[in-house]
């Protein structure tokens, strides 16, 4: 069998978030409205597996096998006591992440709102966040753009462009191609 990566199991997660999210805020209005669920599902003397079983009789094809998978590690830790809290500081850090990374786009001139578009689509790429771009004029830019964010530069100015060609050329071999 083959291996699931994290990362592929984080995007299969990301492309579910508002369905889990939708869902965990209805269990935790149901453990709160509901005391006898709640006990039923805290029962000490009754097995993981069978409070499982329960959740799927009741909610049928209603839940997500990846709500079920976060109730049964609630479960496991008896998280149930503190669902309320985690659910309220995962949304917290789900509202962080998807926000972006803030970053500095800087530019010679004023970019339009389309090309900055472009970059924080490129930048997400490469860094694998969503980033949110804010256009800074940089007068010593020749040309091109310089990108800063979470902690990473990415230099396509036409000043860097300028010097990766001057180091190719000079590092050619004697009568090799300049290029």
């Amino acid at each position: 069998m083959e291996r699931i990566t994290e990362q592929t199991e984080v995007k299969k997660l990301c492309g579910k978030i508002d369905t889990v999210t939708e869902e965990l805020a209805v269990l935790k209005r149901l453990l709160a409205e509901e005391e006898d669920f709640f006990h039923m599902l805290t029962l000490g003397e009754v097995g993981k597996e069978t409070r499982l079983e329960w959740m799927r009789e009741i909610f049928g094809s209603h839940i997500s096998d990846e709500t079920l998978a976060f109730f049964c590690i609630l479960l496991d830790h008896e998280g149930l006591y503190h669902f309320g809290q985690v659910l309220a500081e995962g949304l917290e850090l789900l509202g962080e992440e998807r926000q972006g990374v803030r970053g500095t786009v800087y530019s010679v001139v004023p970019l339009e709102k389309d090309a900055i578009k472009r970059l924080e689509e490129q930048t997400k790429e490469l860094i694998q966040k969503p980033v949110n771009l804010v256009n800074v004029i940089d007068e010593g830019l020749i040309g091109g753009v310089l990108i800063s964010a979470d902690g990473k530069l990415i230099d396509a100015s036409l000043k860097k462009r300028m010097e990766d060609l001057s180091l190719r050329l000079h590092s050619r071999p004697e009568g090799g191609s300049p290029l």
